[in-house]
């Protein structure tokens, strides 16, 4: 996904919390709304807050949809809200931001999984290292020579 691809992905997705985000849609998306931030501090301070109310929604929802792609539940991403809102108080606790974004920084689950299909699609093709089998139940990678799905427990044939 190029990164206007993503921009617009982000912003048609607005609030939409349901399904899956790529890493390249999750990313290209943190570095566009960031760098604008940045180039308001500098030229227009006020209009930070402005921005900052307008893609609070959808920055969000992409963060939510990534950790879909993880396979974990997108709450999850709400410790990223949270370590930076009390990094000022404790700064101790804003490594729970840290902990946030490198849930974002995992692979997708190759294939569906209980949020949807892949957003990368379903083959995998370009990063061999993710074209393993998974349980045609919830998703989960199935290593080679296991019956069993590990997650679910589903027979594998």
């Amino acid at each position: 996904m190029t990164i206007t691809d993503s921009v617009r992905s982000v912003f048609r997705n607005y609030a939409t919390f349901s399904g899956r985000a790529s890493r390249s849609e999750f990313w290209w998306w943190t570095l566009v709304s960031t760098l604008v931030s940045v180039a308001l501090i500098f030229t227009l301070p006020l209009l930070v807050i402005v921005w900052a109310l307008a893609v609070m929604v959808p920055s969000l929802a992409v963060g939510w949809r990534r950790l879909h792609d993880t396979n974990l539940a997108g709450a999850f991403y709400l410790l990223t809200y949270v370590g930076s809102g009390v990094v000022y108080v404790k700064p101790v606790l804003g490594l729970v931001e840290i902990v946030g974004l490198i849930l974002c920084i995992r692979p997708g689950t190759p294939g569906p999984n209980r949020f949807g299909p892949s957003p990368r699609g379903a083959a995998h093709v370009d990063d061999p290292g993710l074209s393993r089998p998974t349980c045609p139940t919830c998703g989960s990678m199935i290593l080679p020579g296991r019956s069993q799905c590990p997650s679910c427990g589903t027979d594998i044939p």
